[in-house]
């Protein structure tokens, strides 16, 4: 009875060793995926052009233009918020927005597809959305 019990509490100790890494490599790789995110990136979409800037502290701040080439007019967008990753998806909570037909606050999740220092890439639900690094 004795050894069984030793053998049942290693058991335990191993699996919650290994729980442990695992949240442990969860958290790096979340922190890895904050440190390449934070900077300016940019897409474009026809005549929008988006410019989203993620800051260190977990702001943001984006800036959306649509050309209208009938009208040969501009509706220029500002928008504010907050982001951070969890479990390698990143979460955006807008708080402010000037185009007053647009609800605030609204938050919305992708899940990162890929990122590196020229590239980001973002899955939302089937979609994926490739943004580009602006270079100062």
């Amino acid at each position: 009875m004795k050894k069984l019990t030793i053998i049942g509490l290693s058991v335990v100790v191993v699996v919650a060793c290994i729980l442990l890494l695992w949240q442990h490599a969860k958290t790096s790789r979340d922190r890895n995926i904050s440190q390449k995110l934070a900077g300016a990136w940019s897409w474009e979409f026809a005549n929008i052009r988006v410019t989203t800037d993620f800051a260190t502290d977990g702001s943001l701040t984006s800036q959306e233009q649509d050309v209208f080439n009938y009208s040969k007019s501009t509706n220029t967008y500002q928008t504010a918020g907050t982001w951070y990753i969890k479990g390698g998806k990143v979460i955006e909570t807008i708080t402010s927005d000037s185009n007053k037909k647009a609800r605030v606050p609204r938050t919305s999740s992708g899940q990162i597809v890929s990122i590196d220092v020229h590239e980001y890439v973002v899955a939302f639900g089937t979609n994926k959305l490739v943004l580009k690094r602006v270079t100062p």
